[in-house]
Formats: structure tokens, sequence, C-alpha cells
């Protein structure tokens, strides 16, 4: 049942990404991994989910598929705000978890960064941390690294020995295929310009419905008039 899902997913998305970690710190070497040591994360905003994100989703999965993880994580960013993050933590959480039941999603106001994630992964017992992440942000991630069995105990990452960071996909405005020219940014800026066509051309498949409850539900974030459970 499991393989055949997954050949159904991988069959309705071909992506391309970096197999193998380009920053990685190894403090000390394992001769045993077990599925529970090891954790595969994502951290982003989903504002809103994208078919881009559709994409890392099916990377996900199949990493999942072929690794020793005993799960997947999959970080939203409590940010909400009225110019780039309209969607409240529950409203990206709950479309989320309905449209990618087969995914963890974790929406916990007090995890507000990639390092309070990595941090929590720690504290839940994982010794080695991989990050799923786009180029545009790899960058970012490698400062985290150097929190890695850190000598000050309020800056240390707790259980984590391994840090990878893996790249994945790439993100274009101005190519032809519609995955790498999709972005929330881009999602939100049909919102504003009242262009529902091009603002679900951007979105993973889902019913018409669900498609048109975010589009209002983005508008009425990006005007302020929302209700708000988190504004950090």
């Amino acid at each position: 049942m499991f393989s055949l899902s997954l050949e159904i997913l991988l069959s309705s998305c071909n992506v391309g990404y970096s197999q193998q970690p380009i920053f990685k710190i190894r403090i000390n070497k394992m001769t045993y991994l077990s599925g529970n040591e090891r954790a595969l994360m994502v951290f982003g905003r989903f504002q809103p989910v994208t078919i881009g994100h559709n994409a890392l989703f099916v990377e996900i999965w199949r990493m999942f598929y072929e690794r020793p993880y005993r799960n997947d994580f999959i970080f939203i960013s409590p940010t909400v705000d009225a110019k780039k993050n309209p969607l409240t933590l529950m409203e990206r959480y709950n479309f989320l978890s309905k449209l990618y039941p087969y995914h963890n999603f974790i929406a916990n106001p007090d995890i507000k960064n990639p390092f309070d994630a990595i941090c929590w992964l720690g504290e839940q017992g994982y010794s080695i941390v991989d990050v799923l992440a786009g180029p545009d942000r790899t960058e970012k991630y490698k400062t985290i690294g150097k929190y890695v069995q850190h000598p000050d105990p309020l800056k240390c990452i707790p259980n984590v020995l391994e840090l990878n960071i893996i790249s994945f996909g790439t993100r274009d405005p101005d190519s032809d295929d519609p995955i790498q020219q999709a972005s929330g940014s881009a999602a939100r800026q049909a919102v504003k310009d009242k262009d529902f066509i091009r603002f679900s051309d951007m979105l993973p498949r889902c019913p018409l419905e669900d498609q048109i409850q975010l589009y209002i539900s983005i508008g009425r974030g990006l005007n302020g008039t929302a209700t708000r459970t988190t504004t950090k």
C-alpha cells in the first residue's frame, strides 16, 4: 500500500534535488543508526502552500521511503502579519493536514524558527537531523551548525550530534516551469490583484471550495481583518 501510494505521488511530480548534504557537521562517529535516532525536517511559512511546496513534500516522502527515518517533521512558522504572512498558524495547519494527511505537520507557537525546531527534535531524542531546504536558505542554515555541541550549555542544541543540510529544488520566476515560477509571494500578489485564476494555478490540486476559502482568508489577512491567534 505504501509503495503504491509513493508511486502515485512521484508520478505526479518530476523534480530535481541534490542527494548529498552540502553542509555537514559530524561530532561523533556512530556505527549504527536506528530509525529512532534520525529525523528529517523542513521549516516553512507556507503563506500559502504552492505547487513548489508540493514538490518538496513529494521529495520528503521519497527520502522517508528510502532512508532510516522514524518520522518526518514539517514545522510551520507561527509568524503572522498583514504584509507577508496573512494566514494564521491554525489556518495553515488545518489546510496542510487536510491536503497531506500522510505528513507530520508541527504547529507549535513556541517553535519560531529552524533553530527552535532542531532543538525540539534534539529534546525528543534525535541525535541526527537532516534538514531539507531550498538553495536560497542553505547559507542561513549553515550558521546553526556552530551550536552543535556548543561549549555554552545555554546555546548548545540538546542531544544533536550531526546536522545535515540538504539542498532541494530551484526557484526561477522567469522559468517556463510552473513549479519554479510558483512562490508564496506570487500567490499573495495574485490575491492582491484579484486574480483567482492565477492564484489557483499556483496551488496544489485540491477542491475548488478549499481554493476559494484560502483565497478569501489570504485577502482578509492582507487587509488586516482576519482574526489573529499569533502575531509574532
